[in-house]
């Protein structure tokens, strides 16, 4: 099994087994990127961004975030 897998698959069973996840969005989002770098720890895996302001991502239109959505990235290759 790739590592990354064993990586989700820990964080799901994380999360699931201490029931982590709540009715809000941006605290379920924050929480993951959280078991993520915990998981991530100390291997040769590293995230992209070290910051995600998941407030503008999910409050925002996508034309006014300063994240870019898939297809802007597509678009642009």
């Amino acid at each position: 099994m790739p590592q990354y897998l064993m990586f989700a698959e820990n964080v799901y069973n994380k999360i699931k087994d201490e029931e982590l996840f709540s009715h809000d969005c941006i605290e379920n989002m924050n929480l993951l990127m959280t078991c993520i770098r915990r998981e991530i720890e100390g291997t040769e895996f590293k995230l992209k961004f070290n910051f995600i302001d998941f407030v503008e991502v999910f409050s925002r239109p996508l034309d006014e975030c300063k994240v870019k959505n898939r297809c802007e990235f597509d678009s642009s290759s």
